[in-house]
């Protein structure tokens, strides 16, 4: 691979991941309740890697995880209220901002060998 489509890939992925990390600390400062930037990127670490390790549908024990990661410092309808919010951006949000772009070069791959079978 190219240096330069290497870097891009690398800086596209780095980009990936901050957002993903960063969504949990832009919400409790949302809700006037922050806490360490390092505690929640270490939560989150943990819970996600607990989700793969799980085997549950949904990634349930995400959101049980977190909720227990975030039980000492919220109450519990601002925990519900973060996790709802956080699982909305984190997994609904990417499906939905991938989709148009899903379709676009699929449609394209999909379209170019049915042009010259048309009548």
């Amino acid at each position: 691979m190219q240096r330069r489509r290497l870097l891009l890939l690398y800086l596209l992925c780095v980009g990936h991941w901050l957002l993903r990390y960063g969504v949990l600390p832009v919400l409790l400062w949302a809700l006037d309740s922050p806490l360490a930037w390092a505690y929640l990127f270490m939560a989150q670490g943990l819970v996600l890697l607990a989700g793969q390790l799980a085997f549950l549908p949904g990634g349930g024990a995400v959101e049980l995880g977190l909720g227990r990661f975030l039980s000492p410092y919220l109450t519990p309808a601002a925990i519900a209220a973060v996790l709802l919010a956080w699982r909305g951006f984190t997994y609904y949000g990417t499906i939905l901002a991938g989709a148009p772009l899903l379709v676009l070069i699929v449609g394209h791959k999909a379209r170019v060998p049915l042009i010259g079978k048309v009548p």
